[in-house]
């Protein structure tokens, strides 16, 4: 640990008999009960509840844009590549949505993505555009859907201290996958109904408002600069060598 620091901080190196502790406890018990105590109850069904309908959206987009914009008379080939820039603008986002949660929250800065995503995955609708402005909204539609993503599983990670930290991101992926499978089973079904291709991707919208919401309520419940862990139950600190 020592060492660790000197590295990092050599102008601030701790002393030879310096002692380091940790305050967090450990989880005995089955993990999942714990992300429910001590406060994080509301942050959990938030977590949750964004996670399931990011994912939602995220997949319902990405499996049917293809289809759903060759069948507008768009060639299949071009179609193809504009879907694929779904993906190039969430890889955007990875390196950009981390600096801007870093500085400002994730709180505030998530709400303002999904907020856009609905706004761009609305307009992917309005197959009567151009191809190249249908690849620019592709393209920001990946990058406020799978950036809101990418920055949930670390907004996650934040949230819950370490001793439960796997289970809660583990339990947050899970019921994520959940909404993940039935994305695509619910453009599917709308698909062999016939519907307007501005009703389909409003569907898809309509998710990422309710993930804006969770988020929301998370800020609203544990402060609005960072989301972090609520206080963790009381415990004598555990001394690490």
């Amino acid at each position: 640990m020592a060492a660790l620091i000197r590295k990092l901080d050599p102008a601030n190196a701790p002393a030879a008999n310096a002692r380091f502790v940790i305050n967090e406890t450990a989880a005995p018990g089955v993990p999942v009960k714990h992300l429910f105590r001590a406060g994080r109850a509301v942050g959990t069904i938030c977590l949750w509840i964004m996670f399931f309908m990011n994912l939602l959206a995220l997949f319902l987009v990405q499996n049917w844009v293809p289809i759903i914009l060759g069948n507008s008379g768009i060639a299949q080939t071009t179609a193809v590549e504009t879907a694929a820039l779904f993906q190039w603008g969430g890889t955007l986002a990875a390196l950009v949505t981390g600096v801007m949660i870093d500085k400002f929250g994730g709180s505030r800065v998530m709400p303002f993505l999904y907020g856009l995503g609905c706004i761009f995955v609305l307009t992917l609708g309005q197959t009567s555009m151009s191809v190249p402005w249908l690849m620019a909204i592709t393209f920001a539609a990946g990058f406020c859907v799978v950036g809101s993503q990418n920055s949930a599983n670390a907004f996650a990670a934040i949230f819950y201290p370490t001793a439960m930290r796997a289970s809660g991101v583990g339990w947050c992926l899970g019921i994520g996958r959940l909404g993940a499978i039935t994305g695509p089973l619910i453009g599917g079904f709308l698909f062999s109904l016939h519907w307007p291709n501005s009703w389909v991707f409003a569907m898809g919208a309509i998710p990422l408002a309710c993930a804006a919401i969770a988020v929301i309520a998370m800020g609203a419940t544990y402060g609005w600069s960072k989301v972090s862990e609520p206080a963790a139950e009381a415990a004598p600190p555990r001394q690490m060598a």
